[in-house]
């Protein structure tokens, strides 16, 4: 009697074992480790095409006239922030190695807004770093997330900005003329998108928006700045 649960349970632990090992080959396309050591999802892994063909046109109703609204008045620079943004080799390397493979801008900023999100822990810092040093210790907070996107980004020329919201930082990028904001604090590409109009999410609307800024200029919201 001994041996025949003995051997039931030995049948169950491989049966297990085998299961996992089953799900791990399945899913194993979708995560992989890049040649730069990096954690990365590919752009291929998700619908985020599909959704982008369906809510272009409102997106672009949306955000191109809240950018073209700003306007370069420079009642308050950034310089430290902006001369953080300012491109580097290393940088470049990095943002060419993850994109090597895609042909889309839509593609790069998708990968590229993943790969902060995937290997930038979010966790608080008090000093200012360059996009180097946060690509280096591989932690920071809104602030740190958006100034290594924006500056990926711009390594690929793709237009990109840091913008300021209500106590929270995150990215206005350019897509195919299109303009979208997104936030690599978290996982979901258009999340503030969804989210502009939502009352209960205060860090996006456009009425507490004070500036945004890239590595050669600061724009502002005229209304905020006068």
């Amino acid at each position: 009697m001994v041996n025949i649960y003995y051997n039931r349970g030995h049948i169950l632990i491989f049966a297990s074992l085998a299961f996992t090992i089953i799900i791990l080959l399945l899913i194993s396309p979708i995560f992989s480790i890049g040649s730069t050591g990096y954690f990365v999802l590919p752009a291929t892994t998700s619908n985020y095409k599909d959704y982008w063909i369906e809510n272009k046109e409102n997106i672009t109703s949306m955000f191109n006239p809240y950018i073209e609204g700003f306007h370069q008045i420079y009642c308050i620079d950034h310089n430290g922030l902006r001369e953080s943004l300012q491109q580097n080799q290393k940088i470049k390397a990095v943002a060419d190695n993850l994109t090597s493979n895609l042909t889309t801008e839509l593609e790069i900023v998708y990968t590229l807004h993943q790969f902060v999100y995937n290997n930038i822990k979010y966790e608080e810092i008090d000093s200012s770093l360059t996009p180097e040093q946060i690509l280096s210790k591989g932690k920071g907070d809104c602030s740190e997330k958006s100034i290594l996107l924006a500056a990926l980004l711009e390594a690929k020329n793709i237009n990109a900005y840091v913008a300021d919201g209500y106590e929270h930082r995150y990215v206005f990028t350019k897509i195919d003329g299109t303009w979208l904001p997104i936030d690599p604090s978290t996982s979901d590409f258009y999340f503030v998108y969804k989210n502009w109009n939502n009352e209960y999410i205060k860090d996006y609307t456009s009425n507490i928006q004070s500036f945004i800024f890239n590595s050669t200029a600061t724009l502002f919201n005229k209304n905020w700045c006068i």
